[in-house]
């Protein structure tokens, strides 16, 4: 009857959830914690036991501590949720005695109580690199040259200067190349055209920039320009440099010519209305400008010369129109 008593308290123990009965407790542990160094990372592991799965924790900030810095800190949970641990990357920094710590953390139940968990603080050394405790002093390195061939600069150099000089004879070679002597036949040089043999090329393309000036509305310039199509035209038929001469000018030069095709009334009224339009600034209708072009071609084909056959043909003529002179 003595043994009843603990049997039912096994009884019951048994019968309550697994941990329950377990003390939840806060445990720190700093790896490496001896023969730590300036510049050396270390790890700090803070963890809980005796937890269940529907726990929650808290860690609480690790308290500063003069010399050594965090450098990241992860959570995480194994043994089935009974244990969560906190993991935090530190690096020290300067040498001396260091303290981490007391840690704490809150464990939250899931009936609504709070509990504080602590653990005390870790105490470490930091000892410096430069120090030479550890390892004997070193003996000075033997000396050497600061004045070293550069091999591939050599390479570089004396390549470059070889390209440059290949550069320079074919550039000579070239030079004497192109300075030899010319060893083909002269070209012959080509006939000078007699004004007739362009005039008609030169009135038939201005025709067909008529529709153009006249969209335009720059028939001004159409104009001036077939004036100065026929003072050429006469000029080099004749032998005088019309487009130098004024309208009253260039009629009496016309007036003075023994052997003409037309009377000076014709071209002074032709330039005459040449001229309305150029300095006017009448805007008459397109037929006028058509009849314009038409008495031009008719005074190029009334001088063309008894030796050139089929007057009027010949206005067609393919050839291009040359500059300026006595035909």
């Amino acid at each position: 009857m003595k043994r009843a008593p603990l049997l039912l308290l096994t009884f019951a123990l048994w019968l309550l959830p697994e941990g329950a009965y377990a003390a939840p407790r806060l445990s720190a542990r700093l790896l490496p914690a001896k023969g730590v160094q300036t510049g050396q990372s270390l790890e700090l592991r803070l963890r809980v036991e005796g937890l269940v799965p529907a726990d929650r924790v808290v860690f609480s900030d690790i308290p500063a501590s003069p010399g050594v810095d965090v450098l990241s800190r992860k959570q995480s949970t194994s043994d089935e949720g009974k244990t969560r641990v906190l993991s935090l990357k530190l690096l020290a920094l300067a040498p001396g005695s260091r303290k981490l710590g007391p840690f704490r953390a809150e464990l939250l139940k899931d009936s609504g109580e709070v509990f504080s968990l602590e653990a005390a603080a870790l105490s470490f050394e930091v000892r410096s690199l430069l120090s030479s405790s550890s390892a004997g002093a070193r003996p000075p390195p033997p000396p050497r040259s600061l004045m070293e061939l550069n091999r591939p600069l050599l390479w570089g150099v004396g390549l470059a200067l070889l390209a440059l000089l290949a550069a320079f004879v074919l550039y000579r070679l070239w030079r004497r190349w192109k300075q030899r002597p010319d060893q083909s036949l002269p070209k012959a040089p080509e006939p000078p055209r007699s004004p007739w043999q362009w005039i008609g090329e030169a009135l038939q393309r201005h025709a067909e920039t008529l529709p153009v000036a006249l969209a335009a509305g720059n028939t001004q310039a159409w104009v001036d320009e077939l004036s100065d199509l026929l003072r050429r035209y006469l000029g080099q038929r004749y032998g005088f440099a019309a487009l130098e001469l004024t309208t009253d000018e260039l009629v009496t030069k016309v007036s003075r010519l023994r052997q003409r095709a037309f009377t000076a009334q014709e071209l002074a009224s032709f330039l005459h209305d040449c001229d309305l339009v150029k300095f006017a600034r009448s805007a008459p209708p397109a037929s006028f400008y058509e009849t314009l072009l038409e008495r031009a071609r008719s005074f190029v084909a009334r001088t063309l010369p008894r030796e050139v056959e089929g007057g009027a043909q010949s206005l067609a003529s393919t050839s291009s129109m040359p500059e300026e002179g006595g035909a």
